[in-house]
């Protein structure tokens, strides 16, 4: 065999494998996009049940109560976890990132949860992505005494905003708001401006909490 046969082998041997790699990639690709799909109608199917299902029956009820019928369908007491919403979304963005290839897959399950359970974000959001938070929350800083003052500070001042002012404010703009025909003028433009108060005292806050944490 001459050196030109060499070469043609060569190619057409280098050619079959790298067929036979994107065959076998597509393939695998498949399957990710199955995993992927199965995962997000498993994570949506159990927040629908969690939070709608009540919701649902009791339309029913009505349907079939307008339609004559006696047949009442029973509603379920169901303890429904605090941010349940919040980290099924983080847990659907995190699949498809790892999809699209966009962050590596973390076996560590404490990490996982860590990153899907941060606190201070179930209630006040926002929802982000694993590629914008795993190094704040990885990286390890030593707890020392100098940040560990620095955050709780942070942390009590935000306590501060949210139970010491807005949720009083809340109580007057609350009362006010809900029998507004019986009250003018100044009232009415104080309560405007405790509600703005509130909404920043409120929002504000827990961004310190999330910060000081």
């Amino acid at each position: 065999m001459d050196f030109m046969d060499k070469t043609k082998c060569n190619d057409e041997t280098a050619g079959m494998q790298r067929t036979e790699a994107g065959t076998i990639k597509k393939a695998y690709k498949k399957k990710e996009k199955a995993i992927l799909v199965f995962g997000i109608c498993v994570l949506l199917g159990i927040l629908a049940y969690l939070k709608y299902y009540n919701f649902f029956i009791q339309n029913v009820n009505v349907l079939l109560a307008q339609g004559g019928s006696s047949l009442a369908l029973g509603t379920k007491q169901m303890l429904i976890p605090v941010g349940i919403s919040f980290y099924t979304l983080q847990a659907i963005g995190y699949m498809a990132d790892v999809y699209w290839e966009k962050v590596e897959v973390f076996r560590h399950p404490g990490k996982i949860a860590l990153f899907l359970g941060f606190f201070p974000q179930i209630m006040e959001g926002p929802i982000s992505s694993y590629a914008q938070t795993a190094d704040t929350l990885f990286e390890g800083n030593p707890l020392t005494m100098e940040n560990l003052a620095q955050g709780s500070a942070r942390i009590f001042w935000g306590l501060f905003k949210k139970l010491l002012i807005a949720d009083r404010l809340y109580l007057l703009v609350d009362v006010i708001f809900n029998n507004y025909q019986y009250h003018y003028g100044e009232m009415i433009v104080i309560v405007a401006i405790a509600y703005t108060t509130q909404l920043y005292m409120e929002f504000s806050g827990c961004m310190d909490i999330i910060i000081g944490s």
